[in-house]
């Protein structure tokens, strides 16, 4: 079984190596999201340009065109294409999780007559929040369509409320729904070639982070591999996320193994939780305290999380506030939610360093010189910054320990 299986990954491999190839040819190669790094962020990238192309009065200059292509697609016959507004990032009353209700949709589309709405909320990487789809669906009741939009069509994590997928939201995909909606789109661009190109470098993009082949014919040569040995494939799915997350683990056993070392005795390092978990943490907090009101933290070795990166950071985390009285001295990041300061790590390209692309898994795995730089950059980083400012972090849990 071990060779049959080897023997299907060699051939996966040169069909891969052949539409890289080709991909060169084209110049598909050279793509603006990747040029910019924004690739893989929801709000700047996926839903903004979105939210664009559904806006009838968008710069694309087409009218509702696009948004009646969507609709269709997805066979939603109740909505009147007329008459609309679409926004990204769109509030919806203060966040309430005992009545489930409020947030920020990130895609918002609304028909001023009819008060019919939609809300989409879009997943790239990042997990849910809590409550997040209950919320949506309590907004607007009776007269609002969610959609749950993900790179591969995914049902949302920890789902509350009782709801049920199909009833009482659809979930949608970037690889197949959003893909199949952007052909139909480019159709209808013969007169606008920088519009169309742009759409067409959006699918590229889309290709690639859901890690499907562009070209028909290659994708049914890989179709016709799997099918053909479609239990030696069912053996690689049933073990690729477990040895995904075993090398995840071992890469974050190492970086906490050298941290550990550059510690004061007046600090503690745990582990948070478990790779397979959206936010996977190293924490670092004083020895003498429980519950302490600010603690370090570096995350997320899932290589998934709420930053734009989706790489890993490092900062002073407080577990049960959003903002804390820091002297000048520690305001040296950007701050976010409950993380009262962070800092994104970089490789020596610059990169962010993360774990969930593959290719950067796989240059990880395989060249041991780059992943001992790569280690000793965030382990280097870290201790940096520790070493600044760990005695002010240790005077303020001992100072304030009812925060």
């Amino acid at each position: 079984m071990i060779q049959k299986v080897e023997n299907i990954l060699h051939r996966a491999q040169l069909i891969n190596e052949k539409h890289i190839k080709l991909e060169e040819t084209r110049g598909d190669r050279f793509n603006i999201f990747y040029i910019l790094g924004l690739q893989s962020n929801e709000n700047r990238t996926h839903s903004a340009f979105l939210t664009e192309l559904l806006n009838p009065k968008g710069d694309h200059l087409k009218g509702n065109l696009f948004l009646k292509l969507f609709l269709n697609y997805l066979k939603i016959t109740d909505f009147d294409p007329d008459f609309v507004t679409v926004v990204s990032e769109k509030y919806i009353g203060k966040r309430n999780l005992i009545d489930a209700t409020g947030g920020r949709v990130d895609i918002f589309i609304e028909n001023h007559k009819s008060k019919r709405t939609i809300c989409i909320e879009n997943k790239i990487y990042a997990g849910d929040q809590e409550k997040q789809i209950e919320r949506y669906c309590n907004f607007n009741t009776g007269q609002n369509t969610v959609l749950y939009l993900t790179l591969d069509g995914r049902a949302p994590e920890n789902l509350t409320g009782g709801l049920s997928e199909g009833k009482d939201f659809s979930c949608i995909s970037y690889s197949e729904s959003i893909k199949d909606w952007l052909e139909l789109c480019i159709k209808e661009t013969y007169d606008s070639p920088i519009l169309r190109e742009t759409i067409r470098q959006y699918i590229v993009l889309i290709n690639r982070l859901s890690g499907h082949i562009s070209n028909g014919e290659m994708e049914q040569q890989l179709n016709n591999l799997i099918l053909d040995n479609i239990d030696s494939a069912a053996l690689i799915v049933r073990n690729f996320e477990s040895a995904v997350n075993k090398f995840r683990n071992e890469f974050r056993d190492e970086v906490a193994l050298r941290i550990q070392k550059g510690l004061s005795s007046n600090y503690r390092l745990t582990k948070g939780l478990d790779v397979n978990k959206v936010n996977s943490q190293l924490w670092i907090e004083p020895a003498h305290l429980d519950n302490s009101p600010i603690k370090y933290g570096i995350e997320t070795f899932s290589g998934r999380g709420y930053f734009e990166t989706k790489g890993i950071i490092y900062g002073l985390f407080s577990p049960t506030l959003k903002t804390f009285p820091l002297s000048e001295s520690l305001k040296k990041f950007d701050s976010e939610g409950h993380w009262l300061q962070y800092s994104v790590v970089r490789d020596s390209q610059g990169n962010a360093i993360t774990l969930n692309r593959p290719e950067y898994i796989k240059l990880l795995y395989s060249n041991g010189i780059f992943r001992e730089e790569t280690i000793q950059t965030i382990v280097t980083e870290f201790l940096i910054y520790f070493n600044e400012t760990n005695e002010e972090v240790l005077n303020i849990s001992k100072g304030d320990q009812s925060v």
